[in-house]
C-alpha cells in the first residue's frame, strides 16, 4: 500500500456567491446529506460492498475517533486563537489545514500532532499568512458539502472511506482508494464550481489489498450482532 499519494489538480474558476446564500447552504446541506446518504448508498448496493462501507477496520475507526478528539484538543491548547488550524484524521494519518501567521506556529502544530500516541503520519498543509474570514470558512464548509454530495452519487467512488476537507477553496482528499477510484474522486471534486484546486492524499490500494478488504468486510457482515444468536 502506498502510504502517501499527493497530486495537485487545477479546478474551475471561482464564482462568488453571496455570504447569506453560502451560509444557508452550508448549514442545510449536511442535514440533507445525513438523510440522503443511507438511501443513496442502499441504491448503490448492487456494486462492490467495499465502495459503500468504510474500509477501515472497526478498531481503526475507534482509534481515529479518539485521535481526532486528541488532535482537536491539543491544537486548541497550543495554537488557539493565533490561527485557524484544523485536523482531519483517517486511518491514523492526520491532515493539518488552515492558516497561521508565522512559521513557528505552523511547526508547532505539526510537532503537536506528531506527538499524539496513535498518529502514524502527519501531513502539514497549513498556510502561513492572514487568517481566513468567517465568510471564507463558511464558503469552505459549503464546498465540502457539495463535494461530498457529488461523491455519494458517483458510481465507483468509496465515499465512506474518504475524508474531504476544504481550506481556502482547496479540497483535500484522504482515504483508502485504488488508483482509478482516486482519479475519479479528484475529477469529481475539481468539477465543483468554487473549488480552486484538488490535492489527493490517498493511501493507494492494490487489487490484492482491495480483495482482502472486501473479504474481511464480507466475513464481518456474516458475524452475528452482539446478543444475537448465530443463524442455524
Amino acid at each position: 500500500m502506498n502510504t502517501t499519494m499527493q497530486t495537485r489538480m487545477p479546478a474551475r474558476t471561482f464564482h462568488a456567491r453571496s455570504g447569506v446564500l453560502a451560509l444557508c447552504a452550508a448549514l442545510a446541506l449536511p442535514v440533507l446529506l445525513a438523510g440522503c446518504a443511507p438511501m443513496l448508498i442502499g441504491a448503490a448496493a448492487g456494486g462492490t460492498a467495499s465502495v459503500a462501507a468504510d474500509r477501515r477496520t472497526v478498531s481503526q475507526q475507534a482509534i481515529d475517533r479518539g485521535l481526532q478528539l486528541e488532535a482537536d484538543s491539543m491544537l486548541d491548547l497550543k495554537i488557539g486563537q493565533r490561527g485557524n488550524v484544523g485536523a482531519s484524521v483517517f486511518n491514523g494519518r492526520i491532515l493539518l489545514s488552515g492558516e497561521v501567521r508565522n512559521e513557528q506556529d505552523k511547526a508547532l502544530a505539526e510537532t503537536t500532532a506528531k506527538a499524539l500516541k496513535n498518529a502514524r503520519e502527519v501531513i502539514n498543509e497549513i498556510v502561513v499568512g492572514p487568517l481566513s474570514s468567517v465568510r471564507g470558512r463558511v464558503q469552505d464548509t459549503y464546498l465540502t458539502s457539495r463535494v461530498k454530495a457529488a461523491m455519494i452519487v458517483t458510481s465507483g467512488v468509496p465515499s465512506n472511506s474518504m475524508r474531504i476537507v476544504t481550506a481556502n477553496g482547496v479540497v483535500f482528499l484522504m482515504g483508502l482508494a485504488t488508483e482509478n477510484e482516486g482519479r475519479v474522486a479528484a475529477d469529481v471534486a475539481s468539477g465543483i464550481g468554487g473549488v480552486r484546486r484538488v490535492v489527493k492524499f490517498f493511501e493507494t490500494l492494490s487489487p490484492e489489498e482491495l480483495k482482502a478488504i472486501e473479504k474481511r468486510q464480507s466475513d464481518e457482515g456474516k458475524r452475528p450482532a452482539p446478543n444475537q444468536a448465530p443463524a442455524k
